[in-house]
């Protein structure tokens, strides 16, 4: 019978079909390889040596296995070793990732391949050190938004002041002039690359540098801990190359000699592979009279960085994070001489002893005020003029030479909010509800010229505090952001050329000591459909925290009123692209925006095989209708309710999930049902895949754009 043949237009009587894949071997051109040919150049999968791109002749000019029709670098077998995306055969430090390939002493080796000599162990080989015979080193500490860690994955024993076995990075780091593959973990809260020498208890942290101090050393909370008093040591690795980062972990570590009411410490440690250094302390408090210290420390315990007040103090540090990395080395006149050896670091000709402003160039050293301290110097340092520099005076705003208390600080709270339009089943209600915005960024304004006197971000029930010295009769402003930052990362901004962030501003006010303030967005207003659409995001996202502390790029959804996207609403590459068009509005159709946000989070914490694309209800790809099965039913998930509507006008599209009928059609199933098997279309016919085998057919190599319309 023809409809039975697995091959209509060839004899065979038999039915043989040697690979099971509905193909008889007597029409089929690959009848022992069930993938078959896919780029049709008659060498069958198994055998291709580039299975996605025609090759018929199979050549291989570095005979690595890949063939040059695919192959990147065809002409170096090992290809690109670092991933900075220059073959090896062409790179002048084929080992170090390094994309410019610098060569600043012209010798053919790449910069990245050189870390020493370095005659004073900054960290600066000698080559490219502007102050090669004095220590300037090119790593500096900044604060930087929190963004903790999952928990590795390694545990580690270690009693009172007891160090760690060498634990191999798994890459090479680069820290203070050599390549560094392995460090020890101590107790007492840092880590060391010295990992040759005996160990000591290293009990009482020191200002750094300090000759007892641990050389090669990375504090990340240094003071007398002790891990035999309970908690976890954690270690290990994560990322691809040439992304990879090594954590460590002090998780709920006692003070030696705390009692069960003390708190334990909790901070991490993480080295990454192109350089950089975290250290992000959730719980980083002294005990008593104890100091503790954060920082790096060289071999020779001749050179450190550190962060300001964080070097032999009392510490009380709560959900902060450092970042330590690589900067030019300070040259303030950009001579090629680093500025702690250059003896006219301003370039305006008059030696650093003699200038009156010997940071900033001012040759005619002008000195209005004659207080010794240059005009340029002045303006520069000091807002109110009173010889106290901005950061250290305690009136930046008001003049007080003698430190007296004569300014005025006021303290402000509030809240944010915004009207919800409210919808049901049936489509937009008419009824509106006003509701908090969590976790939004405040700024309180001097509202004559803007200036930004205090930021805050609110709490998860919107409520926020500021404090600024007030001015004599001045007058000031509120303004909320769409933006938040931390544990849940999503800004809404505009469709300007240059877009720019919602933002939510009160009347200019005379502040008064304990002022409660409510932001209220309104629901007729754009800032107020942005501030739903921020709100259910970061709703969506405190869900998703329940679950994960992994932190991924930040989200953005970018959004206008009555302007459309030729997808509808859809998700690419962290960014969210909704609808504002006057026939389907989907700034307020919540379950749209969680169905979006979905997508980022299945990118982002998961594995994506969707191929994307727009889809409007017909047939489509099995596998991009999983996919977006699945950004629906999270988005019920975080809502906690079956619904999932969609207002369009005066049309709406609505579904409830846990009552589908039988009636409802399982398309691209085996069975016709929501547990059949998934069919995919494959070459010429429909044959019945399920599994791996879907996926890696349809498995995309690059991001995708997933469609909602």
């Amino acid at each position: 019978c023809f409809a039975l043949d697995n091959c209509p237009e060839a004899a065979n009587p038999d039915q043989a079909d040697s690979d099971w894949d509905g193909w008889g071997d007597a029409c089929d051109p690959c009848p022992n390889d069930a993938e078959g040919d896919s780029d049709n150049d008659s060498v069958c999968l198994a055998e291709d040596n580039c299975p996605e791109d025609a090759n018929p002749l199979q050549e291989d000019f570095d005979g690595d296995g890949q063939g040059d029709a695919c192959d990147a670098c065809p002409a170096s077998a090992n290809g690109d070793s670092d991933g900075d995306g220059v073959c090896d055969d062409a790179d002048n430090c084929p080992e170090r990732y390094n994309p410019e390939q610098l060569d600043r002493d012209e010798n053919t080796q790449g910069d990245a391949c050189q870390l020493s000599p370095d005659g004073d162990g900054d960290g600066i080989a000698d080559a490219f050190d502007n102050c090669p015979d004095a220590a300037n080193p090119g790593m500096r500490a900044s604060s930087q938004d929190l963004s903790p860690y999952a928990h590795p994955e390694n545990q580690l024993e270690l009693g009172d002041d007891a160090r760690s076995e060498a634990l191999d990075l798994g890459f090479d780091f680069p820290f203070f002039s050599a390549w560094r593959q392995q460090l020890r973990v101590h107790a007492n809260g840092f880590v060391s690359f010295d990992i040759r020498g005996r160990n000591q208890r290293f009990d009482r942290a020191k200002a750094l540098p300090s000759d007892e101090a641990p050389r090669l050393a990375i504090f990340g909370f240094w003071t007398d801990l002790d891990p035999s008093g309970g908690g976890n040591l954690r270690y290990g690795g994560g990322g691809e190359a040439p992304n990879r980062h090594f954590i460590v972990e002090w998780d709920q570590i006692p003070a030696y000699g705390a009692s069960d009411d003390d708190d334990a410490a909790f901070f991490q440690i993480v080295v990454h592979e192109r350089g950089a250094i975290e250290i992000i302390c959730l719980a980083c408090e002294t005990r008593g009279s104890r100091n503790a210290t954060q920082g790096l420390q060289n071999y020779a315990r001749s050179v450190a960085v550190s962060f300001p007040g964080r070097s032999f103090q009392a510490l009380a540090l709560s959900d902060d994070s450092l970042i330590f990395e690589m900067h030019a080395q300070p040259d303030l006149d950009n001579d090629g001489t680093g500025d702690i050896c250059d003896p006219d670091r301003d370039g305006d000709e008059i030696v650093n002893d003699a200038d009156i402003c010997p940071n900033i160039a001012n040759p005619e050293q002008a000195d209005r005020d004659s207080n010794g301290r240059g005009d340029a110097c002045n303006d520069f340092e000091d807002s109110d003029g009173d010889d106290w520099a901005d950061d250290l005076d305690n009136c930046p705003r008001t003049a007080n030479p003698e430190q007296d208390d004569v300014c005025s600080y006021i303290r402000l709270s509030g809240s944010l909010h915004y009207s919800d339009r409210l919808y049901n089943q049936e489509g937009m209600t008419g009824a509106f509800e006003e509701r908090t915005v969590a976790f939004a960024q405040i700024e309180l304004l001097a509202a004559e010229d803007g200036r930004i006197l205090d930021t805050a971000s609110a709490d998860a029930e919107g409520n926020f505090t500021l404090e600024a010295e007030w001015l004599n009769q001045e007058l000031w402003q509120l303004r909320a952001l769409s933006q938040s930052h931390g544990d849940t990362p999503v800004r809404v901004i505009n469709r300007a050329e240059q877009p720019e962030l919602y933002a939510l501003s009160n009347a200019p006010f005379t502040p008064a000591p304990g002022d409660e303030i409510r932001l209220v967005a309104d629901h007729d207003s754009s800032v107020g459909a942005a501030f739903n659409i921020f709100a259910t995001s970061v709703e969506a996202y405190r869900f998703v925290r329940r679950f994960s502390a992994f932190q991924a790029p930040p989200l953005t959804v970018q959004w206008a009123p009555l302007e459309e996207w030729d997808c509808g609403s859809c998700y690419s590459r962290n960014r969210i692209r909704l609808g504002g068009q006057e026939g389907d509005p989907d700034e307020w159709d919540d379950d749209v925006i969680r169905h979006e946000f979905a997508h980022y989070f299945i990118d982002r914490f998961s594995n994506d095989d969707s191929p994307g694309g727009s889809h409007n209800g017909d047939r489509t790809n099995p596998l991009l209708a999983y996919g977006e099965g699945v950004a629906t039913f999270f988005g019920s998930m975080a809502s906690n309710q079956p619904w999932y509507i969609d207002t369009r006008g005066e049309r709406v599209t609505r579904r409830n999930l846990e009552t589908m009928s039988d009636n409802d059609q399982y398309r691209g199933t085996g069975s016709g049902r929501l547990d059949g098997g998934v069919l995919a279309v494959a070459g010429r016919r429909a044959r019945g895949r399920a599994g791996a085998r879907v996926r890696a057919r349809y498995r995309a190599r690059s991001r995708k754009t997933h469609v909602h319309s």
